[in-house]
């Protein structure tokens, strides 16, 4: 299993993506590190040159029109390409090293910030706790990932119910035109109306019940709640996370201290397996990240 999957600060570089103003913009030349002609050519540019499109294909329209898309990288850089972006900041790396950890700037394809990462280790300036560990996945697994399938479940079984409840709150009329006829003339259903039974007195259709009936639809909501509450207990069973532990009781939970105890030490155990693994992902990276920050003794001019 490749470690640098499971590690984020293991990994090669990040990309993070941001919008930002031209007057913030402006406010990065004369700043260390910011190339001002880089940024100068930017403005010129303007922000319609590179432009994230919509997410539905069939419309052809950019997201934004006033803000630049700017991007910062952080990760290595061989020694020829950082020289080429900034001859300054490689004065201080060794001419053996090959590799430089750098931090870039991006906006509009052009480089406008190019130094040399403050760290010495490189490491990445992002911490991630998972909610639900995953092998070969930094990000773990998430809630809403866990609980998809149920989500649907839930979603599609409520559309039903729903539908249901409408067709069966009304009823189909069936008549035989031929034999019932208005007396007003009109075939519109309305409260407290008359209607005629047409035909011969030997018609064995003279019966109202034969030529004239309301259907009603079947009501199968009950059945459908059940499935609406499955996908509920499935939900609670894939992100391990059932009601008890959200401090919901139910009907046959006592009404004890003992069942109040029980009920909150039950709610609390997944808070502690979260905060046992904020430990891990946050708390311990970030200290180690402030201390190699104090003992570098650098001062940083970035974002």
């Amino acid at each position: 299993m490749d470690r640098a999957a499971k590690d984020i600060h293991l990994g090669e570089h990040t990309f993070e993506r941001d919008f930002i103003t031209e007057q913030k913009l402006k406010a990065l030349r004369g700043r260390t590190g910011y190339i001002d002609s880089q940024i100068n050519q930017v403005i010129l540019e303007g922000p319609q040159k590179c432009n994230l499109e919509q997410e539905n294909p069939h419309v052809d329209k950019p997201v934004n029109k006033k803000l630049y898309t700017i991007w910062y990288f952080y990760g290595v850089l061989n020694r020829a390409d950082m020289a080429m972006l900034n001859q300054t900041a490689v004065v201080d790396v060794p001419e053996d090293q090959e590799d430089v950890f750098a931090l870039v700037t991006v906006v509009n394809d052009c480089v406008v910030r190019a130094t040399i990462n403050p760290l010495d280790s490189g490491r990445l300036p992002y911490n991630v706790v998972a909610w639900s560990r995953r092998a070969g996945s930094w990000a773990g697994v998430g809630i809403s990932e866990q609980v998809a399938m149920p989500q649907r479940m839930c979603n599609a079984s409520t559309r039903s119910l729903l539908n249901n409840a409408g067709f069966s709150a009304g009823v189909q009329i069936v008549m035989n035109k031929g034999v019932v006829t208005p007396a007003d003339g009109n075939y519109a259903i309305t409260p407290n109306k008359i209607w005629y039974i047409t035909g011969e007195p030997t018609d064995q259709n003279l019966d109202a019940t034969k030529v004239f009936n309301a259907v009603i639809i079947p009501n199968v909501g009950d059945q459908l709640m059940k499935i609406v509450e499955y996908a509920f207990r499935l939900a609670e069973e894939a992100s391990n996370i059932p009601v008890l532990a959200q401090g919901q009781t139910g009907e046959r939970m006592p009404d004890t201290f003992g069942a109040a105890e029980l009920l909150n030490s039950n709610a609390n155990t997944l808070l502690r397996d979260i905060g046992y693994s904020y430990d891990d992902g946050i708390t311990e990276p970030m200290i180690h990240a402030f201390y190699e920050w104090f003992v570098a003794g650098s001062d940083c001019t970035g974002r």
